[in-house]
């Protein structure tokens, strides 16, 4: 379990506030409020032990991407930053995940989302890197279908990919796909965070990250990782 050191709640609802704060007090050593933008990022520049700042997307006197661009205008060391919102919008969702965002909640949150949320971000940050232009393909596992929708894979890392699609994928939406690399294969766990419209100079597509990444996925990922870097 994650031990954070200072978090910061920012949200224009007191109410909520206070709930954040009671559900965190237990795994950090201090917690902090903020009612609006202004208040967050003077609180985030007077304060260098805050590494959590979990923040609504809709405020009074702002939004939380305010909060957001200044974290990450700030030198690191900077804490991470989890967005929360009672509205939905695939749009701000994207810009936040494009923004740095360790995740983007829809509420309410529980303290399982939030430290899943960073795990996974801490895996983006540990094999981010580590990322090579592949062909192969992924297959949609669905139990209510036949699976033979298939998806041509494109720029693959152990944190995503992008697929090709011919169909639209809704942002944020939740796929059990099988990765067929090079005469190899593995299941993953991905979300859509990135939908790229069809254009002259792109194909239509989406980016997809993976939440969870079968043994053999990760060595099929890691083959074609291996064989580009001795390509290139």
């Amino acid at each position: 379990m994650w031990g954070l050191e200072t978090t910061l709640v920012v949200d224009d609802s007191r109410v909520y506030r206070r709930l954040l704060c009671m559900i965190l007090k237990p795994f950090s050593e201090k917690v902090l409020e903020a009612a609006n933008p202004a208040e967050a990022i003077a609180r985030i520049d007077a304060d260098a032990d805050i590494n959590l700042v979990i923040c609504d997307m809709v405020m009074e006197g702002g939004d939380g991407l305010q909060v957001l661009e200044h974290v990450r205008a700030r030198p690191e060391p900077r804490p991470r930053v989890v967005m929360v919102t009672a509205y939905l919008d695939p749009q701000a969702t994207e810009r936040a995940l494009r923004l740095g965002a360790s995740a983007y909640l829809p509420k309410p949150i529980t303290i399982r989302q939030i430290f899943d949320a960073l795990r996974r971000d801490s895996r983006r940050e540990r094999r981010g890197l580590e990322r090579c232009r592949c062909s192969g393909r992924a297959r949609l596992l669905d139990r209510d279908s036949d699976g033979s929708l298939v998806f041509d894979l494109y720029d693959i890392s152990l944190t995503g990919a992008f697929l090709e699609t011919v169909g639209p994928l809704l942002l944020g939406a939740e796929l059990d796909l099988r990765l067929e690399i090079a005469g190899r294969e593995g299941d993953v766990r991905a979300r859509v965070v990135r939908v790229q419209e069809p254009s002259w100079i792109d194909v239509p597509g989406v980016g997809v990250e993976f939440s969870e990444v079968s043994d053999d996925a990760e060595n099929a990922i890691r083959a074609a990782i291996d064989d580009a870097g001795r390509t290139s």
